[in-house]
């Protein structure tokens, strides 16, 4: 029997069937390996495994008693599960089952996110595709932040099955006739502001949301490990990376949920309803985040990166700053053109703080050109270093709690 040992982990790889004909011979080899690789963890990949009898079984609860642990038994063929199932041994080892495989060839594009792309496979179900590289704990982390955002009340897809695309792992909704708020502004501009108005309102409710700690990873800290990168990778001085750590830690910290990404091109409409797709970036903290985000997409996107926005948002450039109208005058709670003018003021005071943290994506996102990223170490970084004791002052002051008194008393401050 085949065995490897990477990073402290032994995995196991039987084949074919295990029966009385082999048992014996199959425990000696796999309770060797486990003897001489004392300490490390164990794991039986399954997938070549097309049967396992009752004397197989009792192999898998001897190497369960050496090890003291509930060993996983990853991809399991749905005929080898069955036998899992029925003998009760899913109970008690870490039994999964194989992904199934599927083809995107020839299916719809519906959007793009931070770390996948959306296509619709039939008329009732879609499939988020992750970035090659991306690990399948990841995906299983969305899926348990998803849950936790939907028990609170939030209009979220749940995925159903997670599948392999390729060198992919992707997960599947069912989204029947779904289609983004981005594409459905363009196939139908009369909706802008029903539609904005809406986008407003959720984004709204996502920021009253509160999370018990812990249920969610902090943005905080997911920014700080990203300066990190960036630190690491060489692409900031230790004092800019350092200024930009200040920021971070100036502004207030809140157990409120923040997107982490939200944008037209990653929220569904269903009936009329919206609905959150992409939520591999949700997390808790100020929903300040949110906004300077949103802000410095949008910008990109009307400013000269047009592909961008037909891309990640499935909007064209002329019909972002009509959304954004309708979307600012719901979240903030007036269409007072001072107040709206203050808060875009600071978004922008933002803008290049906001940038910096795209130089931590340089190795996993293909669509950055070297002229971009360039344009953000000549431009942003000297245009944040200028700036970074004012902005640190404006996010000690960041106050979420209602929108436009923020607007009205603190964020033009003389």
């Amino acid at each position: 029997m085949r065995t490897t040992l990477k990073d402290n982990k032994l995995t196991l790889y039987p084949e074919g069937r295990i029966d009385t004909n082999n048992a014996n011979q199959i425990e000696q080899e796999a309770l060797a390996a486990v003897e001489e690789n004392a300490g490390a963890d164990l794991v039986i990949d399954a997938e070549k495994l097309e049967y396992i009898s009752s004397a197989g079984l009792r192999v898998l609860m001897k190497l369960r008693k050496q090890t003291g642990e509930k060993v996983p038994v990853i991809n399991v063929s749905p005929e080898v599960y069955e036998i899992f199932e029925t003998t009760g041994f899913t109970d008690l080892l870490d039994v999964k089952k194989a992904l199934r495989e599927l083809s995107i060839e020839g299916c719809e594009f519906i959007g793009r996110g931070s770390f996948g792309i959306v296509y619709r496979l039939d008329p009732e179900t879609v499939v988020k595709v992750y970035r090659e590289g991306v690990k399948l704990e990841q995906l299983q982390e969305e899926k348990r932040c998803a849950t936790a955002a939907f028990v609170h009340e939030l209009p979220t897809a749940i995925a159903y099955d997670t599948v392999k695309v390729g060198n992919s792992y992707g997960n599947v909704y069912e989204l029947l006739n779904a289609v983004t708020v981005g594409r459905a502004v363009c196939d139908d501009n009369s909706r802008a502001e029903e539609l904005g108005r809406k986008m407003g309102r959720l984004l709204k409710k996502i920021h009253e949301t509160e999370m018990e700690p812990g249920v969610l990873p902090r943005i905080s800290d997911r920014l700080r490990g990203r300066v990190d990168i960036i630190e690491e990778g060489q692409h900031l001085s230790h004092e800019d990376a350092d200024l930009m750590r200040q920021v971070l830690d100036a502004v207030p910290e809140k157990n409120t949920v923040v997107h982490g990404d939200f944008h037209e091109g990653n929220v569904m409409v269903q009936n009329g309803e919206l609905i959150l797709i992409d939520l591999d970036s949700i997390c808790v903290g100020n929903p300040f985040y949110d906004y300077i985000s949103s802000y410095g997409l949008r910008k990109l996107c009307i400013n000269g990166a047009h592909d961008l926005s037909r891309r990640s948002l499935n909007l064209e450039p002329e019909l972002i700053p009509i959304l954004d109208k309708y979307e600012r005058e719901e979240f903030l709670g007036t269409d007072d053109p001072e107040v709206i003018d203050r808060f875009v003021q600071t978004m922008e005071q933002f803008f290049h703080f906001r940038q910096l943290f795209i130089l931590s994506i340089i190795q996993s996102n293909r669509n950055l050109t070297p002229e971009f990223i360039e344009r953000v170490k000549t431009v942003s970084v000297p245009a944040f270093r200028e700036k970074a004791a004012e902005l640190i002052e404006t996010a000690k002051h960041i106050d979420n709690c209602d929108w436009k008194r923020m607007a009205e008393e603190i964020l033009l401050r003389p």
